[in-house]
């Protein structure tokens, strides 16, 4: 019996072989695919996506509520050591009544302990009342600190004078006092020296 080379084979013969020969090199490269990464304790898919972003760490409000409450102190939340009877308070802000000019009452003052020292004293001043267009008010602060005498006060800063339905911004350096004292003024018993939401910083 004659021996057929390879080159008498059928072409059906050929065909076979190439796509044995293709179905053997897909089936190791999947077994790459999916043994390789195990083998080197990857994880082959990627981890998923939401499009969320982790939001930066804050600072718990208690912690700024406590900073706060330290750095800044309204005078609506201290008592007052003297003349409280010439104030009245709405929210945090502060009347203070003018006198009547008498001879025994041509100055209101209400004075103020601090808890501890602080630098600077911030409000606005508005003259309200019934008062002639031109009359006019004054505010003056005056202040102790811890070295001074018991009797001893010194003005901060200049008076602020206002004309009646006038406002103006009062900024005044407490240097550290331990004590301040509001001092107001007027040409008429019938106005009212009012402070928006006046507060001492440190």
């Amino acid at each position: 019996m004659a021996t057929r080379s390879a080159r008498d084979r059928p072409a059906e013969f050929w065909i076979a072989v190439i796509g044995c020969v293709a179905g053997v090199i897909g089936a190791a490269a999947a077994v790459a695919v999916f043994v390789i990464p195990a083998a080197t304790g990857e994880d082959p898919s990627p981890p998923p996506t939401t499009g969320e972003t982790t939001p930066p760490p804050t600072t718990p409000a208690s912690t700024l509520s406590t900073e706060a409450s330290t750095d800044v102190r309204y005078l609506v939340d201290l008592k007052p050591s003297a003349g409280a009877g010439f104030l009245e308070t709405t929210g945090q802000d502060l009347s203070i009544s003018c006198p009547t000019n008498q001879s025994d009452d041509v100055e209101h003052e209400v004075t103020y302990t601090l808890p501890t020292e602080y630098t600077q004293l911030t409000t606005d001043m508005t003259v309200g009342g019934e008062a002639d267009a031109e009359a006019t008010a004054s505010l003056q602060l005056f202040v102790q600190r811890r070295v001074d005498r018991n009797d001893a006060q010194t003005q901060a800063g200049d008076a602020l004078v206002l004309k009646q339905g006038a406002r103006g911004a009062f900024t005044r350096p407490l240097g550290g006092a331990t004590t301040l004292t509001l001092r107001v003024r007027c040409t008429s018993r019938d106005q009212v020296v009012k402070l928006a939401g006046p507060r001492v910083t440190r």
